[in-house]
């Protein structure tokens, strides 16, 4: 569904991705690992066209995303950055806000509008806290919430950058069962992450990035078995399979 052929791409002209040829398929789950630096964050970026490409081609169902409008890309592509704002509006017109759009303008909202914006507050679990400030909420309160206003957005693809971070476990879990809730959409979810335990549980394809560069793309039990992980992380990996048959990982230092 999107296709990313020989891109390269940074910050002001200095590349910080190089050569980077991948797909994202829909229905499934792609968590892109490496370590601080390693590029995730900038691949997600230029895969989104929120960054220049300085050589490749970015395509989505086989239209150059260059030629594409902001609107038409954020029909099909929706992109929850780790890092954002806390505006002084409610639960529910944050969420609105994924349908802008689908709108015109003025933005009217119909009472289908309103239908999915429910409905998208219902899979996240939020739909308790339609009336409460952003401010008001906990962390993961309000990740939930930017997860619902992403749901609203009804794209073909998700892009998520550190989604879990500063979040406790319970709410990790959380995230991770609205990520499994896309995919049985048939959306195509793609992920930056530092946490390979949710990347080795929940993905069905891992790309693991060291210095701007793909040193692997696979699945996650081929990503263990090969020592691509460990030479990406420099940790040794082991896997622990409890009595209920879930496996679990622990990691240490070489």
């Amino acid at each position: 569904m999107i296709e990313l052929t020989d891109v390269s791409g940074g910050y002001r002209g200095k590349k910080r991705v190089f050569d980077v040829t991948v797909e994202f398929t829909r229905g499934s789950v792609t968590c892109v690992l490496g370590t601080n630096g390693s590029g995730k964050s900038t691949l997600i970026k230029l895969s989104c066209g929120l960054l220049p490409l300085i050589s490749g081609i970015v395509s989505v169902d086989g239209v150059k995303l260059s030629a594409m409008s902001r609107k038409a890309i954020a029909q099909k592509i929706a992109y929850l950055p780790q890092e954002r704002d806390i505006p002084d509006i409610t639960a529910e017109k944050l969420v609105m806000h994924g349908r802008f759009p689908h709108l015109g303008y003025p933005r009217i909202y119909s009472e289908r509008e309103k239908a999915i914006t429910c409905e998208a507050m219902k899979t996240a679990g939020i739909l308790h806290l339609r009336s409460e400030y952003l401010s008001d909420m906990s962390g993961g309160e309000r990740q939930k919430t930017y997860m619902a206003m992403m749901i609203a957005q009804d794209t073909d693809a998700v892009f998520l950058d550190e989604p879990t971070t500063y979040l406790d476990i319970a709410r990790q879990i959380d995230i991770a069962d609205i990520v499994k809730t896309l995919r049985q959409t048939n959306k195509a979810v793609i992920m930056a992450s530092h946490d390979i335990n949710l990347a080795l549980s929940g993905a069905d394809k891992i790309i693991l990035m060291k210095e701007g560069r793909i040193l692997a793309a696979t699945s996650p039990d081929l990503a263990l078995e090969s020592g691509a992980l460990e030479e990406t992380f420099g940790v040794k990996a082991l896997s622990l399979t409890d009595e209920t048959g879930h496996t679990h990982y622990v990691f240490a230092r070489k």
